[in-house]
């Protein structure tokens, strides 16, 4: 027992280690409490690569903004969002600068009710606090104890999460992955199907057609999926709405606005209001 708490007062290189990380995940095959929650500053030379493990995991910031990829699905979520990753799925997490992440790693055993996809969710401010309270605590838990009990109310708080617009479905045709590369690297791009199809090599037809079948989105809806995930972490850094919507290839602010607010709900601005945790007790990972 002394030994896997240790796992939680560590702290890692500045490059990454395969070998520090092998026995990271190894640690993590093993765990027999009901959840495992930690709490870590990880710089960005140290970020994992990808991987995958048995539990299932919720990883979100409570300052930054955090990318979770898979083979399937890019998925970019704000301050006090999460990123729901199911067991064995690879997958490879990264932030803006400096990420104060925190996770809560599920027993494969404890799985029911909780989604079996990979997807975005919304943090409740009592699942956060939960979180903050119970990092490094939970490997300790056993029946009929306060952290047990804790235990259970964070299982609540996961099960009724609501799940948010945030996932960008990734495809697997090589003429629909090289568009929706060519937009991540340049999400104002105005190219149009048909030019998109003249550069990949497809009818405006078929390029239509496979978007909707490779990622149940239509482009148009698919490259404006791509646009928020772009101005996410930039919003969360502070940039101005404006300079952000001319960066992504909108006419005006108030373009921007009204996609932002038709995918989430609620304007930029609003969206970022909600407070953000100072990050005291994150355990340094240098």
């Amino acid at each position: 027992m002394k030994q896997k708490r240790k796992l939680l007062e560590r702290q890692y290189d500045a490059a990454w280690n395969p070998e520090v990380s092998a026995a990271r995940l190894e640690d993590l095959e093993s765990f027999e409490a009901p959840l495992l929650v930690t709490s870590f500053t990880w710089h960005k030379s140290a970020m994992p690569r990808r991987h995958q493990h048995q539990p299932a995991q919720l990883v979100f910031s409570g300052e930054n903004v955090v990318t979770v990829r898979t083979d399937r699905a890019r998925l970019v979520v704000p301050p006090n969002r999460g990123v729901w990753v199911p067991p064995n799925l690879p997958h490879e997490t990264s932030g803006n600068g400096i990420l104060h992440m925190h996770s809560v790693f599920v027993n494969p055993r404890c799985l029911d009710g909780l989604p079996s996809e990979c997807v975005a969710v919304a943090i409740s401010p009592l699942l956060r606090e939960l979180i903050f309270h119970c990092a490094g605590r939970t490997e300790l838990m056993s029946e009929n104890t306060p952290e047990h009990r804790l235990a259970m109310v964070i299982f609540d708080q996961l099960k009724v999460a609501p799940q948010v617009s945030l996932r960008l479905p990734m495809p697997v045709d090589r003429r629909v992955l090289a568009v929706c590369d060519g937009l991540f690297e340049d999400p104002s791009s105005d190219r149009t199907v048909p030019e998109w199809g003249s550069v990949v090599g497809a009818s405006a037809r078929t390029l239509s057609r496979l978007f909707l079948s490779e990622t149940g989105m239509s482009f148009h809806r698919w490259r404006q999926q791509a646009r928020l995930q772009a101005a996410l972490p930039r919003l969360a850094d502070g940039e101005s709405v404006t300079q952000v919507a001319f960066d992504l290839g909108y006419q005006t602010p108030s373009a921007f606005i009204a996609m932002f607010r038709s995918v989430l709900g609620v304007t930029p601005r609003g969206y970022f209001q909600s407070g953000i945790p100072d990050g005291s007790g994150l355990i340094e990972t240098s």
